[in-house]
């Protein structure tokens, strides 16, 4: 499950993998050259699920051609697998990355 502005969005796995390459190549098209993990603050929640509130930074090129990192914010529920593997059951973005990068086409 996806969360952010918006509202909320079911998606089975399998779709999720076949739409991110999509997703890549349209936030690359707004001008998203860059993404960084900065900030990891995880709990666990019991013996197989975590919370993991995490900041990344996000280089965003403008049109003139000048760069320029935003922070955003997401929440992920994690599920700790077989072999110690991690997977997302449920991310919350706290705010809409294309408005995000919109944004920031207009600063100059």
């Amino acid at each position: 499950m996806f969360a952010g502005p918006n509202g909320v969005n079911v998606v089975e796995r399998e779709g999720f993998l076949k739409v991110i390459p999509k997703m890549k190549a349209h936030f690359a098209s707004m001008g998203l050259f860059e993404s960084q993990v900065q900030s990891v603050d995880a709990h666990q929640l019991d013996s197989k699920y975590l919370l993991a509130k995490v900041g990344w930074k996000m280089g965003i090129r403008n049109p003139s051609g000048s760069s320029i990192y935003v922070d955003v914010f997401a929440t992920y529920v994690l599920v700790r697998e077989p072999a110690d593997t991690l997977s997302i059951v449920f991310q919350i973005d706290h705010q809409d990355l294309a408005t995000v990068i919109k944004s920031q086409q207009k600063v100059e």
